[in-house]
Protein backbone atom coordinates (compact mmCIF):
# COMPACT_ATOMS: atom_id res chain seq x y z
CA UNK A 1 0.00 0.00 0.00
CA UNK A 2 1.59 3.28 -0.66
CA UNK A 3 1.70 5.42 2.01
CA UNK A 4 0.54 8.96 -0.11
CA UNK A 5 -2.51 7.56 -2.05
CA UNK A 6 -2.49 10.27 -4.24
CA UNK A 7 0.84 9.78 -5.45
CA UNK A 8 0.59 8.70 -9.11
CA UNK A 9 1.31 5.56 -10.02
CA UNK A 10 3.30 4.81 -13.47
CA UNK A 11 3.21 2.02 -15.47
CA UNK A 12 5.22 1.47 -19.40
CA UNK A 13 4.83 -1.63 -21.17
CA UNK A 14 7.70 -2.74 -23.37
CA UNK A 15 5.50 -1.85 -26.59
CA UNK A 16 5.51 1.79 -25.09
CA UNK A 17 1.63 1.54 -23.79
CA UNK A 18 1.32 3.80 -20.50
CA UNK A 19 -1.03 3.82 -17.91
CA UNK A 20 -0.98 6.17 -15.10
CA UNK A 21 -3.36 6.23 -11.71
CA UNK A 22 -3.33 6.17 -7.76
CA UNK A 23 -4.67 4.18 -4.88
CA UNK A 24 -6.86 7.46 -3.95
CA UNK A 25 -10.63 5.99 -5.31
CA UNK A 26 -8.83 2.96 -7.16
CA UNK A 27 -8.08 5.81 -10.10
CA UNK A 28 -7.15 5.75 -13.43
CA UNK A 29 -5.63 9.07 -14.35
CA UNK A 30 -3.87 8.48 -17.78
CA UNK A 31 -3.73 6.23 -21.02
CA UNK A 32 -1.08 6.85 -23.75
CA UNK A 33 -1.58 4.09 -26.53
CA UNK A 34 2.10 3.61 -28.17
CA UNK A 35 3.63 6.79 -30.28
CA UNK A 36 1.23 9.05 -28.27
CA UNK A 37 2.08 11.85 -26.94
CA UNK A 38 -1.52 12.47 -25.33
CA UNK A 39 -3.39 11.17 -22.99
CA UNK A 40 -7.06 9.31 -24.23
CA UNK A 41 -8.23 10.73 -20.97
CA UNK A 42 -8.63 13.70 -19.92
CA UNK A 43 -7.86 15.37 -15.91
CA UNK A 44 -9.26 18.04 -14.18
CA UNK A 45 -5.90 20.82 -14.06
CA UNK A 46 -8.26 22.49 -11.37
CA UNK A 47 -9.52 19.54 -9.27
CA UNK A 48 -8.00 18.01 -6.05
CA UNK A 49 -7.18 14.95 -4.36
CA UNK A 50 -7.40 13.91 -0.69
CA UNK A 51 -9.73 12.41 2.21
CA UNK A 52 -13.44 13.46 0.80
CA UNK A 53 -12.59 14.38 -2.50
CA UNK A 54 -13.56 13.04 -5.72
CA UNK A 55 -10.90 13.44 -8.13
CA UNK A 56 -12.27 15.51 -11.87
CA UNK A 57 -11.32 13.05 -14.75
CA UNK A 58 -9.86 9.64 -15.83
CA UNK A 59 -11.92 6.91 -14.44
CA UNK A 60 -13.53 7.23 -11.03
CA UNK A 61 -15.40 4.25 -9.85
CA UNK A 62 -18.72 4.37 -8.85
CA UNK A 63 -19.98 2.22 -6.28
CA UNK A 64 -22.81 0.79 -4.50
CA UNK A 65 -24.73 3.73 -6.03
CA UNK A 66 -24.90 5.32 -9.67
CA UNK A 67 -25.84 8.73 -9.16
CA UNK A 68 -28.86 9.28 -6.91
CA UNK A 69 -30.38 6.33 -7.40
CA UNK A 70 -31.11 4.73 -4.10
CA UNK A 71 -30.33 6.31 -0.55
CA UNK A 72 -26.86 6.59 -0.33
CA UNK A 73 -24.60 9.63 -1.56
CA UNK A 74 -24.10 10.30 -5.17
CA UNK A 75 -22.08 8.02 -6.67
CA UNK A 76 -21.27 6.21 -3.80
CA UNK A 77 -18.57 6.06 -1.43
CA UNK A 78 -15.30 4.14 -2.96
CA UNK A 79 -14.09 7.02 -5.14
CA UNK A 80 -13.22 9.26 -2.43
CA UNK A 81 -11.14 6.96 0.48
CA UNK A 82 -7.85 5.35 -0.25
CA UNK A 83 -8.04 1.86 -1.99
CA UNK A 84 -4.84 -0.69 -1.81
CA UNK A 85 -2.38 -0.55 -4.71
CA UNK A 86 -0.90 -4.40 -5.45
CA UNK A 87 1.29 -6.18 -7.71
CA UNK A 88 0.22 -7.91 -10.56
CA UNK A 89 -0.03 -12.05 -9.69
CA UNK A 90 2.04 -12.63 -12.95
CA UNK A 91 5.18 -11.38 -12.78
CA UNK A 92 6.02 -12.26 -16.47
CA UNK A 93 3.55 -10.36 -17.50
CA UNK A 94 4.96 -7.30 -19.03
CA UNK A 95 2.41 -5.05 -19.97
CA UNK A 96 1.29 -1.67 -18.39
CA UNK A 97 -0.84 -2.44 -15.36
CA UNK A 98 -2.50 -1.56 -12.60
CA UNK A 99 -3.84 -3.47 -10.19
CA UNK A 100 -5.94 -1.78 -6.97
CA UNK A 101 -8.21 -3.18 -4.07
CA UNK A 102 -10.68 -2.11 -1.40
CA UNK A 103 -11.91 -3.40 1.34
CA UNK A 104 -15.31 -2.48 3.13
CA UNK A 105 -16.64 -4.06 6.44
CA UNK A 106 -20.09 -3.17 7.77
CA UNK A 107 -21.48 0.19 7.45
CA UNK A 108 -19.46 2.94 6.37
CA UNK A 109 -22.89 4.31 6.30
CA UNK A 110 -25.83 3.45 8.07
CA UNK A 111 -27.69 2.36 4.77
CA UNK A 112 -24.97 0.11 3.70
CA UNK A 113 -25.28 -3.13 6.09
CA UNK A 114 -23.07 -5.20 3.24
CA UNK A 115 -19.46 -6.39 3.43
CA UNK A 116 -17.65 -6.10 -0.11
CA UNK A 117 -14.61 -6.54 -1.76
CA UNK A 118 -13.89 -4.64 -4.86
CA UNK A 119 -10.36 -5.51 -7.76
CA UNK A 120 -10.10 -2.60 -10.38
CA UNK A 121 -7.17 -3.95 -13.28
CA UNK A 122 -6.38 -1.88 -15.75
CA UNK A 123 -4.10 -3.22 -18.61
CA UNK A 124 -2.79 -0.98 -21.41
CA UNK A 125 -1.49 -3.35 -24.05
CA UNK A 126 -0.97 -2.27 -28.08
CA UNK A 127 -3.66 0.27 -29.12
CA UNK A 128 -6.50 -0.95 -26.40
CA UNK A 129 -6.71 0.08 -22.58
CA UNK A 130 -8.71 -3.15 -20.65
CA UNK A 131 -10.28 -1.99 -17.25
CA UNK A 132 -11.88 -4.85 -15.51
CA UNK A 133 -14.02 -4.52 -12.21
CA UNK A 134 -14.28 -7.76 -9.68
CA UNK A 135 -17.21 -6.93 -7.03
CA UNK A 136 -17.14 -9.78 -4.44
CA UNK A 137 -19.63 -10.45 -1.56
CA UNK A 138 -17.63 -11.31 1.01
CA UNK A 139 -20.88 -11.24 3.43
CA UNK A 140 -23.38 -13.55 3.83
CA UNK A 141 -26.47 -11.78 3.01
CA UNK A 142 -27.44 -10.91 -0.70
CA UNK A 143 -25.58 -7.46 -1.64
CA UNK A 144 -27.99 -5.27 -4.60
CA UNK A 145 -25.76 -2.34 -5.98
CA UNK A 146 -25.57 -0.51 -8.94
CA UNK A 147 -22.01 0.31 -10.70
CA UNK A 148 -20.02 2.49 -13.08
CA UNK A 149 -16.92 3.31 -14.73
CA UNK A 150 -17.17 7.28 -14.96
CA UNK A 151 -14.75 7.59 -17.70
CA UNK A 152 -13.42 10.81 -19.10
CA UNK A 153 -12.78 10.75 -22.75
CA UNK A 154 -10.57 13.82 -24.19
CA UNK A 155 -11.59 15.31 -26.77
CA UNK A 156 -10.75 17.50 -29.47
CA UNK A 157 -12.46 20.86 -30.33
CA UNK A 158 -14.74 21.87 -32.14
CA UNK A 159 -16.28 18.99 -34.49
CA UNK A 160 -15.95 15.95 -31.91
CA UNK A 161 -19.02 13.68 -31.97
CA UNK A 162 -20.11 10.30 -30.38
CA UNK A 163 -21.66 8.20 -32.91
CA UNK A 164 -23.32 4.09 -31.89
CA UNK A 165 -25.67 4.99 -29.98
CA UNK A 166 -28.16 6.68 -32.57
CA UNK A 167 -32.00 5.55 -32.21
CA UNK A 168 -31.93 4.09 -29.19
CA UNK A 169 -34.27 5.63 -26.36
CA UNK A 170 -32.64 6.93 -23.13
CA UNK A 171 -33.87 8.86 -20.24
CA UNK A 172 -32.15 13.01 -19.58
CA UNK A 173 -31.78 13.09 -15.99
CA UNK A 174 -30.83 17.01 -16.99
CA UNK A 175 -34.46 17.07 -18.22
CA UNK A 176 -36.00 15.80 -15.12
CA UNK A 177 -36.27 12.18 -16.69
CA UNK A 178 -37.70 12.88 -19.85
CA UNK A 179 -37.50 9.80 -22.36
CA UNK A 180 -35.47 10.86 -25.68
CA UNK A 181 -34.62 9.31 -28.56
CA UNK A 182 -30.52 9.99 -29.81
CA UNK A 183 -29.31 11.20 -32.67
CA UNK A 184 -26.95 9.51 -34.90
CA UNK A 185 -24.43 11.93 -33.83
CA UNK A 186 -23.70 13.91 -30.50
CA UNK A 187 -21.58 16.91 -30.15
CA UNK A 188 -19.23 16.05 -27.33
CA UNK A 189 -19.32 19.73 -26.47
CA UNK A 190 -23.04 19.97 -25.63
CA UNK A 191 -24.76 19.73 -22.41
CA UNK A 192 -25.92 16.27 -21.68
CA UNK A 193 -26.70 13.64 -18.90
CA UNK A 194 -28.11 10.53 -20.90
CA UNK A 195 -29.03 7.18 -19.47
CA UNK A 196 -29.22 4.40 -21.98
CA UNK A 197 -30.22 1.05 -20.98
CA UNK A 198 -29.64 -2.40 -22.08
CA UNK A 199 -27.52 -1.93 -25.04
CA UNK A 200 -25.97 -5.22 -25.33
CA UNK A 201 -23.03 -5.70 -27.67
CA UNK A 202 -23.66 -1.79 -29.08
CA UNK A 203 -20.48 -0.20 -29.86
CA UNK A 204 -19.74 3.69 -28.81
CA UNK A 205 -17.58 5.52 -31.14
CA UNK A 206 -15.81 9.18 -30.71
CA UNK A 207 -15.04 10.32 -33.78
CA UNK A 208 -12.40 13.26 -33.70
CA UNK A 209 -11.57 15.96 -36.90
CA UNK A 210 -8.17 14.90 -37.05
CA UNK A 211 -9.42 11.18 -38.07
CA UNK A 212 -8.31 9.38 -34.98
CA UNK A 213 -11.41 7.04 -33.72
CA UNK A 214 -11.69 5.62 -30.36
CA UNK A 215 -14.55 2.89 -29.52
CA UNK A 216 -15.60 1.69 -26.37
CA UNK A 217 -17.50 -1.82 -25.30
CA UNK A 218 -18.13 -3.56 -22.21
CA UNK A 219 -19.48 -6.94 -20.95
CA UNK A 220 -21.08 -7.28 -17.72
CA UNK A 221 -22.31 -3.42 -17.75
CA UNK A 222 -25.49 -3.56 -20.04
CA UNK A 223 -26.28 0.54 -20.12
CA UNK A 224 -24.08 3.82 -20.98
CA UNK A 225 -24.52 7.00 -19.61
CA UNK A 226 -22.93 10.16 -21.73
CA UNK A 227 -22.53 13.03 -19.86
CA UNK A 228 -21.38 16.58 -20.08
CA UNK A 229 -21.83 19.67 -18.07
CA UNK A 230 -22.44 22.36 -20.53
CA UNK A 231 -21.40 26.04 -20.91
CA UNK A 232 -22.43 27.74 -17.85
CA UNK A 233 -21.97 25.17 -15.37
CA UNK A 234 -21.16 25.48 -11.52
CA UNK A 235 -18.36 22.87 -11.16
CA UNK A 236 -16.01 24.16 -8.58
CA UNK A 237 -13.37 21.90 -9.58
CA UNK A 238 -14.15 22.67 -13.81
CA UNK A 239 -12.62 25.78 -14.82
CA UNK A 240 -15.08 27.38 -17.56
CA UNK A 241 -14.53 26.45 -20.67
CA UNK A 242 -12.91 23.31 -20.25
CA UNK A 243 -16.14 21.21 -20.47
CA UNK A 244 -15.40 21.41 -24.35
CA UNK A 245 -12.21 19.30 -23.82
CA UNK A 246 -14.08 16.09 -22.77
CA UNK A 247 -17.23 14.16 -22.56
CA UNK A 248 -18.28 10.88 -20.06
CA UNK A 249 -19.08 8.16 -21.68
CA UNK A 250 -19.34 5.52 -18.73
CA UNK A 251 -20.44 1.96 -18.83
CA UNK A 252 -22.79 1.18 -16.34
CA UNK A 253 -25.39 -1.38 -14.53
CA UNK A 254 -28.31 0.88 -13.44
CA UNK A 255 -30.52 -1.70 -13.10
CA UNK A 256 -29.76 -2.95 -9.21
CA UNK A 257 -27.57 -6.00 -9.56
CA UNK A 258 -28.64 -8.37 -6.08
CA UNK A 259 -25.33 -10.51 -5.64
CA UNK A 260 -25.51 -13.44 -3.29
CA UNK A 261 -22.77 -14.02 -0.70
CA UNK A 262 -19.93 -15.05 -1.08
CA UNK A 263 -20.43 -14.74 -4.90
CA UNK A 264 -18.23 -12.26 -7.31
CA UNK A 265 -19.80 -10.16 -10.36
CA UNK A 266 -17.60 -8.88 -13.05
CA UNK A 267 -17.53 -6.30 -15.93
CA UNK A 268 -14.58 -5.03 -17.87
CA UNK A 269 -14.75 -1.88 -20.04
CA UNK A 270 -12.21 -1.81 -23.58
CA UNK A 271 -11.31 0.82 -25.26
CA UNK A 272 -9.60 0.96 -28.56
CA UNK A 273 -7.76 3.78 -30.54
CA UNK A 274 -8.29 3.41 -34.31
CA UNK A 275 -6.48 3.81 -36.56
CA UNK A 276 -2.78 2.92 -35.14
CA UNK A 277 -0.33 5.78 -35.86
Amino acid sequence: MTDDPCRTLESVGPDGARLTGCAHGGHVTGWWPPGSTTSRLWMSQSGGCGPGVAIRGGIPVVFPQFGVLGPLRKHGFVRDVPWTHVRPSDPSDRRAQAMLVFETGVGPTSTWPHEAGLRLTATAFADALTVHLQVHNTGQEPMPFTAALHTYLAVSQPGSVLTGLGGRLGTDAAAGGASVTLADSLATDTAMDVMVRDLGDAVVVLREPAGEVLTLTAEGFGDRVVWNPGPGHTLSDLSPGHEAHFVCVEPAVLTPVTLPGHERWDGTMTMRRWPPP
